[in-house]
């Protein structure tokens, strides 16, 4: 059995997984300020207390910042976790476990997740965009190449304007487009809200051919309420559409970067707005092709299908047998 872990700024997930791949138990906590290495203690702790009721032999971690995959330490990393560079997990877990100690990067597992189990389940090249209040990247070709310094695929740090400051992930990340929401159509309204009134503005247009009428209703309902939703769609349409196709732009000259250097076969479109799901891949896709200088591009974008599963399932990848793997 395995034990994947995965360390995120607000919480810690842990889940037991057998040898068929299936997870047979799931606990988390909230991620601790890492002043004398809370985070390692409480990792320990949890995972002491499962080992006594799992016998597992192997643990893998997914951690946010650049990882040293040989060492399994952080090099470097954000202050969303404070005292987190230099943290060494095998030092830190393996001789007080008792078992193997292995961590990569959150989007690196993310991807191996992806491509064991997921949406990329067997594909062979794959560059997988995580989106949130940031924005990460891994590639994957054959296997996951780490680079000379861990850091393969941060797509978030490209484009970097000195002028400005700015970055990929400074104009195209989730943070990034609540301030462009904010700025032009002036009124309190979150990411998911504004998906949702973009959803309904266009829901003639048959973006979503795979959602019944009544299923995108019922879609968008669970995304905003229906007051809002009216106000928003009967005063502010133009302007939010206007923001939508501003940021679709920003993300895709940054995707199109990308495919001109790597040009990978596929590319998963993961994080918190994975859940927009075909109405986002299929924007994506055709902001793409409008900007791409190269028209013969055959790129095929993939929305992320495990949710938080993708990340412990690659954190665990490593040490997954290959019977395993055959059994899939």
């Amino acid at each position: 059995m395995y034990l994947g872990v995965d360390v995120g700024g607000t919480s810690i997930k842990f889940a037991v997984v057998d040898a068929d791949l299936k997870i047979i138990h799931y606990e988390t906590c909230p991620t601790p300020d890492n002043v004398n290495l809370k985070i390692v203690d409480e990792i320990y702790r949890i995972s002491a207390d499962i080992k006594k009721k799992f016998s597992y032999n192997y643990l893998g971690i997914s951690a946010a910042g650049v990882i040293d995959t040989e060492k399994a330490e952080v090099i470097s990393a954000t202050d969303t976790i404070k005292n987190y560079i230099g943290v060494n997990f095998r030092d830190e877990l393996s001789d007080r476990l008792g078992v193997a100690v292995c961590a990569d990067n959150d989007v690196n597992c993310a991807l191996l997740g992806e491509q064991l189990l997921g949406c990329a389940k067997g594909l062979k090249e794959v560059f997988c965009i995580a989106l949130g209040t940031g924005i990460g990247g891994a590639y994957y070709l054959d296997k996951m190449p780490h680079g000379s310094c861990s850091s393969v695929g941060e797509i978030g740090q490209t484009m970097y304007d000195p002028k400005t400051g700015k970055n990929f992930e400074k104009k195209a990340s989730t943070i990034a487009l609540e301030k462009r929401i904010k700025r032009e159509v002036h009124e309190k309204l979150s990411v998911k809200e504004f998906f949702a009134v973009c959803r309904y503005i266009e829901k003639d247009k048959k973006i979503e051919e795979c959602q019944s009428c009544l299923e995108l209703e019922k879609t968008i309902e669970s995304m905003i309420s229906q007051d809002k939703l009216k106000f928003m769609v009967d005063n502010h349409s133009e302007e939010i559409m206007k923001v939508l196709d501003e940021w679709l732009e920003d993300f895709s000259i940054g995707i199109s970067n990308m495919l001109l250097i790597l040009d990978p076969k596929y590319v998963v479109i993961g994080g918190a707005i994975s859940k927009q799901g075909s109405y986002l891949i299929r924007k994506i896709e055709a902001k793409v092709k409008e900007i791409m200088p190269i028209k013969i591009n055959k790129t095929k974008f993939l929305c992320a299908s495990l949710g938080n599963n993708a990340a412990i399932y690659g954190a665990i990848y490593p040490y997954i047998s290959e019977y395993s793997k055959k059994k899939l």
